[in-house]
């Protein structure tokens, strides 16, 4: 069996300990640039870096037949939509209601406005609530 020197020991564990804080501070630096950014419907002016993904929360009770959906005018060049999701309140009852979550990344600098309107979709306009109007910039 090979003994060990007390210098290859050190080097060793400084050599682990280097690796290990360094993949931390890279673990760090790419989960802050990536991690998604959550906005309420009172939150107009929304600011996120390339490549961060972005989640509009919205009050909703799509047991009224009420639903949110979104205007096609946004500029896909800047942001991309992944999708949405209906989540119910933590309770039971029946048509409680919940929030409408419509995730977005940013793919390109430059600046766009998102448009929703909560609605029935079969009543068309006479329907509508006032709609939220995000801005959106990508940095």
């Amino acid at each position: 069996m090979k003994k060990y020197k007390t210098y290859e020991i050190v080097a060793a564990t400084l050599l682990l300990i280097t690796l290990a804080v360094g993949g931390w501070f890279a673990y760090g630096l790419y989960t802050k640039d990536t991690r998604t950014v959550k906005v309420h419907e009172n939150q107009e002016n929304i600011e996120v870096k390339n490549g961060q993904e972005f989640t509009i929360v919205l009050n909703s009770n799509p047991s009224t037949g009420y639903s949110w959906s979104i205007s096609d005018t946004y500029d896909k060049n800047i942001v991309q939509m992944i999708g949405n999701v209906f989540k119910p309140s933590g309770t039971k009852k029946i048509g409680a209601p919940g929030e409408e979550l419509w995730t977005f990344k940013g793919v390109g600098r430059g600046s766009t406005k998102i448009n929703l309107t909560y609605s029935r979709k079969w009543e068309g306009k006479s329907s509508q609530e006032t709609p939220k109007n995000f801005n959106i910039t990508v940095k």
